[in-house]
């Protein structure tokens, strides 16, 4: 796998290969196990609120109403969402979104993300700003 090998196209983001065991890794059907279901759910509002090639317009309201349950950087004092709960890859200025398509990641707190060299948080550890 690119990962392994050090290639991958993007530098973040990339999985902790040795917590992750392949004996507990299954692949199902996501019509057998509710948490599926709740992710194919939540991954098509983000899909619908940037895409305007495969479903029409671009329509972030479902995604909006996420807000309340989106994972938050609680260490940094702030609710920020942008590249904690809601991670654009590659980075907002090199995604070329138009601006319908941008509208969510605004939403959410693009441009500004936690990994962001320029963070607010100083705990946040730059990779360089490769992306």
């Amino acid at each position: 796998m690119k990962s392994i090998g050090g290639d991958t196209f993007l530098p973040l983001g990339d999985l902790y290969w040795d917590v992750l065991s392949r004996r507990q890794v299954e692949i199902r059907p996501h019509y057998e196990l509710g948490g599926l279901q709740l992710a194919d759910a939540v991954a098509s509002t983000f899909f619908k609120a940037c895409d305007k090639y495969d479903t029409g317009a671009c329509d972030p309201e479902f995604a909006k109403l996420l807000a309340p349950r989106m994972a938050r950087v609680e260490d940094s004092g702030r609710t920020q969402i942008s590249g904690y709960g809601l991670k654009l890859m590659p980075s907002f200025k090199k995604a070329k979104l138009e601006p319908d398509q941008q509208e969510i990641f605004r939403f959410y707190g693009y441009p500004a993300q936690w990994w962001d060299p320029n963070s607010s948080n100083p705990k946040a550890v730059s990779p360089a700003s490769k992306c």
